[in-house]
């Protein structure tokens, strides 16, 4: 009897792996952005990145402490891997897969506020930290929505630009000021300027963070195949995933927002890093039957006209405004 190696199957072309792999992500980008990207994360990306030597330190100093991240999550929290929690893991392969990106270390942080969040230089070893609270509340499906939503912040590079805050806010505006007060400027002007530039960069990036939530929770739709498990995962991060809000009428809720369109108060939003969850939803539901979702997901389209990117983006642009009323 003719034996057979097993090994004969596997294909070890890695040229032809790579080069597939290159078609495969160049597919969706559009002037190397995920073609699934919000416009004004795009366009406030773009300024950032025009400050070229930042940018470079930025990621020299995210890399420096991935090591460290590693090491501090595997101290205090689960890894994920084939043998724990194997269903996770492989939800964070899909996801990996689908997108493109380096496969992410997944990790459960006992920690009792509802939470998830990235820490990642490009898409070089990156980590994913779920916390046990939002970990429990969360279906199947939800949890590799949210597990896609973080592997979008990888796939946009945001955890690099979250860095340049820090020396935008910090290092430059020190520079600047030591000059400054070299030159004659009285110190107590010198605070008060640096306290308003300092609020202007924290203002701009609260801008930017919320912009870029709405192009992750677009990526975590894309990941798990549909908008409904990532808006049932918002809704559960709004109610910290408690059981006596499980029958929440959404459509109630999201309309809540209608109330304070034309109160001052909703500029207080200006600082958050988060857009309101209601916001989110809708953001969502503009995203549902998009060009951008069919094209990753054509399994995903229902009935009604499929929106082009532009018309989604400028409904959203809209939406997530704080200064405007009009939303």
């Amino acid at each position: 009897m003719t034996q057979t190696n097993p090994t004969d199957r596997v294909d070890i072309d890695f040229p032809g792996y790579a080069s597939l792999r290159s078609r495969q992500r160049s597919r969706h980008l559009v002037n190397g952005t995920p073609d699934y990207s919000f416009s004004l994360d795009n366009q406030l990306r773009r300024k950032l990145s025009a400050i070229g030597p930042l940018r470079a330190v930025a990621r020299c100093i995210t890399r420096s402490h991935e090591p460290f991240m590693q090491q501090l999550n595997m101290m205090r929290a689960i890894a994920v891997g084939p043998d724990q929690l194997p269903e996770v893991f492989e939800m964070g392969q899909d996801c990996a897969r689908l997108l493109g990106i380096g496969v992410p270390r997944i990790f459960i942080e006992p920690a009792e506020l509802p939470n998830a969040y990235t820490y990642a230089c490009d898409d070089v070893k990156p980590s994913i930290v779920i916390t046990t609270r939002l970990f429990r509340a969360l279906a199947p499906d939800e949890l590799k929505a949210i597990i896609g939503h973080e592997c979008g912040h990888i796939h946009n590079l945001h955890s690099v630009y979250n860095t340049m805050v820090v020396l935008m806010a910090n290092a430059g505006a020190k520079t600047v000021f030591s000059e400054a007060a070299a030159r004659g400027v009285p110190i107590p002007l010198l605070r008060q300027i640096n306290w308003a530039c300092q609020a202007g960069v924290r203002l701009f990036m609260s801008r930017w963070s919320r912009c870029a939530e709405v192009t992750s929770d677009r990526a975590g739709a894309i990941c798990v195949g549909s908008v409904e498990p990532m808006i049932r995962a918002l809704v559960k991060l709004a109610t910290r995933g408690e059981v006596e809000l499980a029958g929440l009428d959404i459509n109630a809720y999201v309309r809540q927002i209608e109330s304070v369109k034309g109160s001052l108060l909703r500029l207080t939003e200006l600082t958050h890093s988060h857009p309101l969850i209601p916001k989110r939803i809708e953001a969502l539901r503009h995203f549902h039957n998009s060009e951008a979702m069919l094209a990753w997901r054509p399994e995903s389209r229902t009935d009604g006209p499929v929106r082009s990117a532009a018309e989604v983006d400028a409904a959203c642009e809209s939406l997530i405004s704080v200064t405007s009323s009009k939303h």
